[in-house]
């Protein structure tokens, strides 16, 4: 509704709720959708350190436009600073190894990765999803601030996609129950 544009479709994930927050991924469609893989981060370590990731993870999702199958990969890192910020590092390792495996077994494939990384554009992190080449951000618009949704002044929300895929109009919108601004774009499909 507040992107303007209809949905049919809906992948929700979550994990927990409670009265005050809900963890987990949301994902709305026009195209129906098909999930791939669900990728729990953190999930070879013990529990307790699995409660340190606040049970976060990434989904990837296929969606068939006409003739093309686009892969939707999203997700929210863990938002931790200072001592805390090696759990966003670990889930970017995690992330960019199955986009690089992914891309290594479908060269030709139409991909976007998308979500509240919690980081800023010129980060470590974001540098080191976008240094394979596999997956590039927006040529205009890129680190868009998105945080806090009334003033946004950093850019912790990212859509990038992979070199068979053009991303244009590049933009913020508002929903009143967000802390963040969403992003939305146009993707171009190239031959």
């Amino acid at each position: 509704e507040f992107m303007g544009s209809p949905y049919n479709y809906l992948v929700f994930d979550q994990y927990m709720k409670s009265p005050l927050w809900t963890t987990g991924n949301a994902m709305i469609s026009r195209f129906p959708p098909r999930i791939v893989h669900r990728h729990l981060f953190g999930a070879e370590d013990a529990l307790d350190t699995r409660m340190g990731h606040f049970f976060k993870d990434f989904i990837h999702v296929e969606t068939l436009i006409g003739e093309r199958n686009l892969q939707i990969i999203y997700t929210h890192l863990d938002d931790g600073e200072n001592e805390y910020s090696f759990r966003r590092k670990e889930q970017v390792g995690e992330l960019t190894a199955y986009v690089n495996n992914y891309v290594a077994r479908n060269q030709n494939s139409y991909i976007v990765l998308a979500g509240d990384l919690n980081d800023e554009r010129e980060s470590v992190n974001l540098k080191k999803i976008l240094k394979s080449g596999k997956l590039h951000p927006p040529a205009q618009g890129f680190g868009q601030p998105t945080y806090p949704s009334d003033k946004p002044i950093t850019d912790l929300d990212h859509i990038l996609a992979s070199n068979t895929i053009a991303i244009h109009n590049y933009r913020t919108f508002l929903f009143p129950w967000s802390d963040h601004r969403g992003l939305m774009c146009e993707l171009e499909f190239l031959e």
